[in-house]
């Protein structure tokens, strides 16, 4: 499994990174620090599941979502996010994130 983290927080990035690593030590982590960088990366590798940060320098979490979604239909998405902004949750769903309840088997 490809996973792709972005954030642009560096110590988030590195926690999430750590945690997937401990748990699931056969996959391929991959970080950006922002829509750019992730957009390289998912050129270069197949993604299967994304953690987006909501608040990126330039393009949010959100638009990059959009756009990967766009390139690759079958990719896993999860928002990361300390905002409590319902806004956000409404724009996530529709461009269809990963959520228990929609999860393929």
């Amino acid at each position: 499994m490809n996973a792709l983290i972005v954030d642009d927080e560096l110590l988030e990035l590195e926690q999430l990174e750590y945690m997937l690593q401990s748990e699931c030590p056969n996959w391929k982590i991959y970080k950006a620090a922002d829509a750019n960088q992730a957009h390289d990366i998912n050129r270069s590798f197949p993604i299967q599941l994304a953690f987006l940060d909501i608040n990126l320098p330039g393009k949010s979490g959100l638009e990059f979502g959009e756009e990967l979604r766009e390139i690759n239909q079958e990719v896993d998405i999860i928002m990361v996010t300390a905002s409590q902004n319902f806004n956000y949750t409404q724009q996530s769903i529709r461009i269809g994130v990963f959520n228990q309840a929609n999860h393929r088997k």
